[in-house]
């Protein structure tokens, strides 16, 4: 069986990695809602977990 390796230009490597953080991140922020009830993400836990790994957090908003 022949296996063919893709090759990603450095450019598609990036955006493809931020796509996957900013996802990751996106959910983290769904799952902290109380609609979620008791299974919730805290809303600290998740700040601590994403705090100084973001571009520019310092212009996020609090919510």
């Amino acid at each position: 069986m022949e296996v063919h390796l893709a090759h990603h230009s450095a450019k598609e490597i990036r955006n493809r990695w931020s796509h996957t953080i900013n996802d990751h991140l996106k959910l983290d922020q769904a799952l902290t809602h109380h609609k979620f009830g008791k299974q919730a993400l805290s809303r600290k836990v998740v700040l601590r977990t994403w705090s100084k790994t973001l571009k520019d957090e310092k212009f996020l908003l609090d919510d």
